[in-house]
């Protein structure tokens, strides 16, 4: 379910690009755009491979219960956000720590486009991290509030 307090155009321009990825709409790359990782990889062109990978997370998502919207929608779903913290996890080094779902095909499809998103120069932000369906609190999969111990990040 769209949730109207998260309108797409307050997200960052790197997460709405990304959810474009993920709807499955048309996305423009501006060729003056951060140039990130140039010096290990060129930025590969936007086509039917990054394409394919992403509606196959998208399927993924949803057959795990994780809502993503239609094409054109205005507003970001709360599956949706999942997804965008997900994958800003899995661009960061420590990894993929709180999908917590046991789909092994969900995990390595949202690493693999986690990287083609890096490949792309488009690194989620640290702030995607925070993006919690909740209101601001991280749960689990259920919607239990996740307990933090001393140390622990």
């Amino acid at each position: 379910m769209a949730n109207p307090n998260q309108p797409v155009q307050r997200r960052n321009v790197y997460e709405r690009k990304a959810l474009c990825l993920l709807r499955g709409e048309p996305v423009a790359f501006d060729a003056r755009g951060p140039a990130i990782r140039t010096h290990a990889r060129r930025r590969p062109p936007l086509d039917d491979y990054c394409k394919v990978h992403f509606a196959c997370l998208r399927e993924f998502a949803r057959r795990n219960g994780l809502e993503v919207e239609a094409v054109g929608s205005k507003y970001v779903s709360t599956g949706e956000l999942t997804v965008l913290r997900w994958l800003a996890e899995a661009q960061r080094r420590s990894g993929l720590r709180t999908c917590d779902l046991g789909d092994l095909g969900l995990k390595t499809s949202l690493l693999h486009c986690a990287e083609l998103l890096k490949d792309l120069g488009m690194p989620l932000p640290v702030q995607t991290l925070y993006s919690y369906p909740s209101g601001g609190h991280r749960t689990d999969s259920i919607g239990m509030p996740v307990r933090r111990t001393p140390g622990s990040s």
